[in-house]
C-alpha cells in the first residue's frame, strides 16, 4: 500500500526506501483552495461536506510505494537552465543560459535508488560498496532503463529516468546559484571531495578515503530531494549534445538525439570522488550507455498511474 504525506519546504567520460502498489491523486485542502483557486463554501450556501467536495482533485505532495520508495511532487514552472559565463569552473556546454518551462508537475525520487530497492526488483546487486541503504551503483544506462521498466510492470504506473531539464529543474529547486544551497557546498549537503580543487582523485578513492553514503542521510534541497549534489552520478534519459542548449525548445525539452557524433548519455550531479565544482547544478557529464562504474547510479521519475483497466502510457 502506498502512503501519502507532506514534506518540507573525443573521450566521452568526464567528471569532475524499496517497490509495488499505486498512489491515487488525492485532494489536499491547502492545495485545492490556494493553488486551484476553488472553494467548498459559497456565499449563502451550506458548507459542502468533505466527502462531496466540488474542488478538482490535486496530486499528493509525496507518495511511498509498496517497496518503500519515496517520491516527492515537483511543481510545474520555469527556470533558467545552464550556467552563466562568469560561473567558476563552468564548461562551454553548460551554455547558453536559456529559459525552460516544465509544463506538468512530476514525482521524483527523494533519493537515489538504493541497493535494497534494486535487489528487490532485479534479484541481484552490482554495487562495489555494499549496503542496503547505500545507493546502487555500477549500473549502466541500459541497466537503469531495465530497472525502471521492471518496476513499472510491478507497480502498475510508469517509472522512468528524468530528462536532463527535469533533473536540473528539480536540483535547483528555485535557485539560480551554482548549488541549490547557494554559492558553495557544505559537508552536510553533499558527499563529494571537498579537498580536491582539480580533477577527481582516483588514488584517494582506491585507498578507501572516499565512498558512497546512505541515500538520504544528508540535508535535502528546498523541494525535499536528497543527494542531488554528489554521492553518485545519476543517469538521465537524454543523449548528450554539446550544442543542444542553443536550439532547445522552451517547453519540456526532450534532449539531444543520437547521431554519429553524439553517442553518449547524460549523467548529472557528480559523485563521492568528484570535486565540488563538478557537482554544480548546471554541470553536465556523459558516458556511453553500456558503461558502468562504481559512481554511476540513478534516480527515477514516477508518472500518474493510469485509470483501472487502462495500460501504462507508452514510452
Amino acid at each position: 500500500m502506498e502512503r501519502t504525506g507532506t514534506v518540507g519546504a573525443g573521450s566521452v567520460r568526464r567528471g569532475g526506501g524499496v517497490a509495488g502498489g499505486r498512489a491515487g491523486w488525492r485532494s489536499i485542502a491547502w492545495l485545492a483552495a490556494g493553488v486551484l483557486g476553488c472553494s467548498a463554501v459559497r456565499e449563502g450556501t451550506e458548507p459542502v461536506p468533505a466527502e462531496r467536495t466540488v474542488c478538482a482533485e490535486a496530486p499528493a505532495r509525496e507518495f511511498v510505494n509498496s517497496l518503500g520508495m519515496r517520491f516527492v511532487l515537483v511543481p510545474a514552472g520555469e527556470f533558467l537552465m545552464g550556467s552563466p559565463e562568469g560561473e567558476p569552473l563552468r564548461e562551454a556546454d553548460e551554455g547558453p543560459v536559456h529559459r525552460v518551462r516544465i509544463t506538468r508537475p512530476f514525482y521524483m525520487g527523494a533519493t537515489e535508488v538504493t541497493q535494497a530497492q534494486w535487489t528487490a526488483v532485479m534479484g541481484s546487486n552490482p554495487s562495489a560498496f555494499r549496503g542496503g541503504a547505500l545507493p546502487v551503483e555500477h549500473v549502466s544506462w541500459h541497466d537503469a532503463v531495465a530497472f525502471a521498466e521492471k518496476l513499472s510492470a510491478r507497480e502498475g504506473r510508469r517509472y522512468r529516468l528524468p530528462t536532463e531539464a527535469e533533473w536540473e529543474y528539480a536540483c535547483r529547486a528555485g535557485s539560480q546559484t551554482p548549488f541549490s544551497s547557494g554559492g558553495a557546498l557544505a559537508p552536510d549537503c553533499a558527499n563529494c571531495d571537498f579537498a580536491c580543487a582539480g580533477a577527481p582523485s582516483r588514488d584517494r578513492r582506491a585507498a578507501g578515503g572516499e565512498k558512497t553514503t546512505p541515500a538520504g542521510a544528508l540535508e535535502p534541497n528546498a523541494w525535499g530531494l536528497h543527494d542531488m549534489h554528489g554521492n553518485v552520478y545519476e543517469w538521465c534519459s537524454d543523449w548528450y549534445d554539446a550544442w543542444y542548449y542553443g536550439r532547445s525548445p522552451v517547453d519540456d525539452p526532450p534532449g539531444g538525439k543520437q547521431t554519429s557524433q553524439w553517442t553518449a548519455k547524460i549523467l548529472r550531479g557528480g559523485a563521492f570522488y568528484s570535486p565540488s565544482w563538478a557537482c554544480r547544478s548546471a554541470a553536465r557529464h556523459r558516458d556511453y550507455p553500456a558503461y558502468a562504474d562504481d559512481f554511476y547510479g540513478l534516480r527515477l521519475v514516477a508518472e500518474e498511474p493510469p485509470p483501472p483497466g487502462e495500460p501504462l502510457a507508452p514510452r
